[in-house]
């Protein structure tokens, strides 16, 4: 299995590829205070950035404070898996 990140079109995107049996996309963008994450043209998964009351900076799923890497383990998990 082969995974590969392609530069989007423009500064604010990028798409995550595996290769494999199954070849399978998860793209990312930014615009304004959100990131979007989408799976084929359907939005997925998207995460307002935030600062909470100890000044981090997290990204807000819903109601849910996420740390960065939680958001993008979230994003990727399906992608990883076999």
């Amino acid at each position: 299995m082969r995974f590969e990140v392609k530069d989007g079109r423009d500064l604010d995107s990028f798409t995550v590829m595996r290769h494999s049996q199954r070849s399978d996309s998860v793209y990312f963008y930014a615009q304004d205070n959100a990131i979007t994450v989408l799976k084929g043209m359907e939005p997925f998964l998207q995460g307002s950035i935030t600062l909470n009351d100890a000044g981090e900076c997290r990204l807000k799923v819903k109601d849910v404070e996420l740390e960065f890497w939680q958001f993008r383990r979230r994003a990727l998990e399906e992608l990883f898996r076999f």
